[in-house]
């Protein structure tokens, strides 16, 4: 498109709302056809072209294909640019699974960090409908935490009829502000990359990790660990056989970790605790109701 820069972007690209061909509804079925439906219908029907394909992040991409090879069936793939948000779709049921589970939430959540794009989480369905109330403190506070920590915007939709609407009219407004724009200004906007660059950016092998990598990745799944924590921690020890050596040598009064964990900065409380999750021989274990009465 290198002629055609001062064009108006949609007389020179064909835009696209891909969903993801493994998208499922609540009930829990593959049926990406039934989004794309909706998607289609309604008081106000995407104006973009809708595709199904199994994308590298997240559930929804706006993707831009030159229309010279609109015809290519693998043109998105590596000529493709995404030019709106990342949206992931959570159902309340599913979101409460994966936050519940922790490594393929904070998987889905890292991918679209990587990916440079602006993130929507999409959280749909009723929270009240979550019994236990420890679990939906949870939920809400994980929707906090994604919006102030991660930078996503978190919106709520009470259906799948809503979540369709909402993306109806993202669509909406994309379509709207690319028609005033020429192709080199779009192309040269902060929020706009390459799908290829994309699908490098979020692929990430960890078997491929030095081991101070892997050590990082599991300490932010150790209770009391927070994410700040991991890489003061990383520096003083970079392996986990240095932290336990480091720990069984200690005999101050004072947890070794108090003030590594924050330099400058006294973290006695998490300290210990971290220190007992490394050090204790053994933790206590839940009764066994089968076993015999001694």
């Amino acid at each position: 498109v290198a002629g055609s820069l001062g064009a108006p972007f949609l007389d020179v690209f064909e835009l696209r709302l891909v969903v993801d061909s493994r998208e499922k509804r609540q009930t829990g079925r593959r049926e990406a056809e039934a989004i794309v439906g909706k998607l289609c219908l309604g008081e106000a029907p995407v104006a973009s072209a809708v595709r199904k394909e199994a994308v590298a992040v997240g559930d929804y991409l706006w993707l831009a294909v030159p229309k010279a090879r609109a015809g290519d069936a693998r043109a998105w793939r590596d000529a493709g640019v995404v030019v709106g948000p990342v949206v992931e779709r959570k159902c309340v049921s599913d979101f409460r699974t994966t936050v519940k589970g922790g490594t393929h939430h904070a998987k889905q959540t890292l991918a679209m960090k990587r990916c440079g794009l602006p993130g929507i989480y999409v959280v749909e369905g009723c929270l009240e409908s979550v019994e236990a109330t420890a679990d939906r403190a949870r939920l809400h506070g994980e929707m906090a935490r994604l919006e102030l920590e991660d930078g996503f915007v978190v919106h709520r939709t009470d259906s799948f009829d809503g979540t369709a609407r909402y993306l109806q009219t993202l669509d909406a407004v994309l379509t709207a502000d690319l028609g005033k724009r020429s192709a080199r200004d779009v192309l040269d906007g902060p929020d706009v990359a390459a799908y290829a660059d994309v699908c490098s950016g979020v692929d990430v092998d960890e078997k491929s990790w030095p081991l101070a990598s892997k050590f990082g990745a599991f300490l932010l799944h150790v209770p009391s660990v927070k994410p700040e924590y991991v890489a003061p921690l990383l520096e003083a020890y970079a392996t986990p056989a240095a932290l336990k050596a480091a720990l069984d040598a200690h005999a101050l009064e004072e947890p070794l970790l108090s003030k590594v964990l924050a330099p400058g900065k006294t973290r006695r409380a998490d300290a210990a605790r971290v220190a007992k999750f490394f050090t204790d021989p053994e933790y206590a274990r839940p009764p066994n109701p089968m076993a015999s009465p001694v």
